[in-house]
């Protein structure tokens, strides 16, 4: 019953934003009583927590896939670029705006979680890099790593890059072109060239 509940909350927050949806509309939408609604679900805020959750896992979980799939550090940047901005056809800004202004220690706590799994990932991309001579040696991983999570939250940043006059697929494309650029070595600059003609 809960995944139920949690697929239809989600269907019904994109569609319509979490502010405007009650509880009593999520469980005339089920077609159960109120009463059956919240012997599984205590409020709408347990309902966000769960599906923030279950967002943040399976992002994670399809990052970290991409990862161990890709050939070198190159081709697990590109990929995790194009899984990104397939998820960002799919986000609502105004679910964006609820979740911060009336969910803001969820939103905060959900940010912080993935900030630092970008860290690692990144990090560990850096590392990976370097071993395989496609970034340059001289590349401090931690350093640029949190400049890449510092970046990643520019680009997310709606009052910077306002949604009607940047397009946020081109965005972040910008964004991981810039990153590679900073630390490729000729090798990798040679290889991203062939990924790139490929497209």
């Amino acid at each position: 019953m809960e995944d139920k509940i949690l697929e239809k909350a989600e269907g019904l927050f994109l569609r319509y934003g979490i502010k405007s949806v009650s509880m009593d509309d999520l469980s005339g939408e089920l077609g159960i009583s109120k009463k059956t609604l919240y012997q599984t679900i205590s409020n709408k805020g347990e309902i966000i927590e769960k599906l923030l959750r279950n967002h943040m896992e399976e992002t994670h979980h399809c990052m970290n896939e991409i990862c161990a799939c890709s050939s070198d550090a190159i081709h697990a940047i590109l990929g995790i670029g194009q899984y990104v901005v397939s998820k960002l056809r799919c986000v609502s800004p105004m679910v964006i705006f609820d979740l911060k202004k009336y969910y803001r220690e969820l939103w905060d706590a959900m940010e912080t979680g993935h900030r630092n799994f970008i860290f690692s990932l990144i990090k560990g991309n850096i590392e990976r890099g370097k071993r395989e001579g496609l970034y340059r040696k001289e590349v401090n991983a931690d350093i640029i790593s949190k400049l890449y999570v510092g970046m990643t939250t520019m680009v997310s940043d709606r009052d910077l890059f306002p949604t009607e006059k940047y397009d946020q697929e081109v965005l972040f494309k910008q964004h991981i072109t810039y990153h590679l650029h900073g630390v490729l070595s000729l090798k990798g600059m040679q290889l991203l060239a062939f990924y790139q003609e490929k497209e």
